[in-house]
């Protein structure tokens, strides 16, 4: 037994609470700002910035889609936010349509057995309808404080594509600007193209030229196309007249 826990490998150590991509700056309203700067070229994937996309879900939760294949944990979140909100709502609606008029009934009730009772009834110090108006209050001020918290997330994530956007667009300009000098450089080193390359594209612009022309030429002008049907119509007619003097019998 000792020796079999001896055998077993260390446990690892707890892994660090995730840093929250948004920071809550002010309550009233609620406004984030994102919590670490824009990673540096050198550390981006693939060496190309690929600004992300704002989306929405339930015209109401922001996020940021970053591959045309969304990963399952933000499905799972999406998914989760969503029945909440819908169960708030349900229970909103059901409490300002039933909830409140079932309490009134209650109190009317409460207030007919007390009667009966007299003296030996127990006076209630809050009523059905009190505690039904409150609950609703208390619905109604979730949903308003999620929609408030919402468009502040939703503004805070703009702002980072934005950002991603003009980053991409400077390194992208950068990268070009650094291509053309690499290449000026080489043609000036003398390690540009060979004869052979040089033969090829010219014989490859004389073939695209070609094209070009042939393209330019179709389709052709309207007074070659009347008379190539002129022809067919005289050379069908012709045909005709000697099928006729072949079947004609002889006088």
């Amino acid at each position: 037994m000792h020796a079999r826990e001896a055998a077993k490998p260390p446990k690892r150590p707890a892994r660090p609470p995730p840093v929250p991509f948004l920071t809550l700056v002010s309550d009233n309203p609620p406004v984030y700002k994102r919590t670490a700067p824009a990673l540096p070229l050198s550390e981006v994937r693939g060496g190309v910035r690929k600004p992300p996309r704002l989306d929405c879900a339930l015209a109401l939760f922001p996020f940021l889609r970053l591959h045309p294949v969304q990963a399952k944990s933000v499905s799972r979140a999406l998914k989760h936010r969503i029945l909440t909100r819908q169960a708030y709502m349900d229970a909103t609606r059901y409490m300002r349509d039933q909830g409140i008029q079932y309490a009134i009934e209650e109190d009317n009730w409460e207030r007919l057995v007390e009667n009966m009772l007299g003296e030996n009834a127990v006076q209630d110090t809050e009523s059905y309808r009190s505690t039904a108006k409150s609950t609703l209050t208390d619905l109604q001020d979730f949903l308003t404080a999620q929609y408030t918290e919402a468009l502040g997330r939703g503004k805070a994530l703009w702002e980072v594509v934005e950002e991603e956007t003009a980053l991409a667009k400077r390194e992208d300009h950068e990268r070009r600007f650094k291509a053309r000098e690499e290449r000026l450089a080489r043609d000036e080193a003398g390690q540009g193209e060979s004869e052979e390359s040089r033969a090829a594209m010219a014989s490859l612009g004389k073939f695209q030229r070609h094209l070009e022309e042939k393209r330019s030429m179709w389709p052709p002008p309207r007074g070659v196309v009347r008379r190539k049907k002129e022809a067919r119509l005289m050379i069908s007619r012709l045909h005709t007249e000697e099928e006729d003097q072949q079947l004609t019998p002889p006088p």
